[in-house]
């Protein structure tokens, strides 16, 4: 899945526990964009699109309802 997805969404790791850490290494290296959200800094920041900081389930709310006004989706009540 790494070596073909064009979006890797890195949420709430650390990025330094292997295998799991290697993982969007992976999926930057064969062109997807990567977007890390996390409250620390991570080893891949400096390679990430965009990097995010703060909680996860603070963000990540925010992030899917601005992604549904963005692809047209219907908002949600």
């Amino acid at each position: 899945m790494a070596r073909s997805c064009d979006l890797m969404l890195s949420v709430g790791s650390s990025l330094v526990v292997y295998p799991a850490a290697g993982i969007p290494a992976v999926a930057k290296d064969m062109g997807a964009r990567l977007l890390i959200v996390n409250q620390t800094t991570t080893p891949l920041d400096g390679a990430a699109d965009l990097v995010l900081r703060g909680r996860a389930g603070e963000l990540l709310p925010r992030m899917v309802a601005r992604a549904r006004v963005l692809c047209g989706a219907p908002a949600r009540a």
